[in-house]
């Protein structure tokens, strides 16, 4: 269990980079985002790239230990949050662009 751990704590980080990649590219100009550097670079592969990918496979992982009733030690507000982010990613990735 201190994979599923980690693991899970590490998709909260990935979506933190993905909430910040989605209110940079709605408040920053284009011609803005050359000057962020590699800390914006970071930011948008880590939260546009990485993070719906490992935030689906946790959740599903997740969903495998609740059917089969193993005991779940990380906080229920970090798997609420990984479970809102991955309903809004799946409405940006595949909603949004129809």
């Amino acid at each position: 269990m201190a994979g599923f751990s980690f693991l899970s704590r590490f998709v909260f980080v990935c979506n933190l980079f993905f909430v910040g990649a989605m209110l940079a590219r709605i408040f920053i100009k284009t011609d803005d985002s050359l000057e962020l550097g590699m800390i914006s670079n970071i930011a948008v592969v880590m939260g546009m790239v990485l993070a719906p990918i490992v935030n689906m496979g946790v959740n599903l992982w997740h969903l495998v230990l609740l059917f089969g009733k193993k005991q779940i030690t990380t906080p229920l507000w970090v798997r609420l949050f990984n479970l809102f982010i991955l309903l809004a990613q799946l409405f940006f990735y595949i909603i949004l662009p129809a």
